[in-house]
């Protein structure tokens, strides 16, 4: 990694901004050299290498919370939903998908 950030002209200078989709289609399109975005969106799209994440220092994390209210309607259909968005089955899913679970794996 670099030890000093270039100047933010210099990157703007280069880069070629999308206003939504797959960065990564410009990789493999040949417009660019370089896709920046989260890994799991990487992995969808052909004949691109991910070659790995930032280091953590320069990482910004994407959370996502689930929570059952107190005055939910289902509580249980709330809580197998819980169940099922924690299990060792949706931990190896969001593994495969790109992303990293908060959570401890359940066995």
């Amino acid at each position: 990694m670099p030890t000093r950030k270039p100047a933010p002209d210099a990157v703007n200078a280069r880069a070629v901004v999308i206003p939504m989709g797959f960065t990564a289609e410009k990789v493999a399109s040949g417009e660019t050299e370089l896709a920046i975005q989260q890994i799991s969106e990487l992995m969808t799209v052909p004949g691109i290498d991910v070659v790995g994440p930032f280091p953590p220092e320069l990482q910004t994390v994407t959370r996502f919370d689930a929570a059952i209210f107190t005055d939910a309607k289902n509580a249980a259909g709330a809580a197998a939903l819980m169940a099922a968005l924690t299990s060792p089955a949706a931990a190896k899913a969001y593994a495969d998908g790109g992303l990293v679970s908060r959570l401890a794996i359940k066995e």
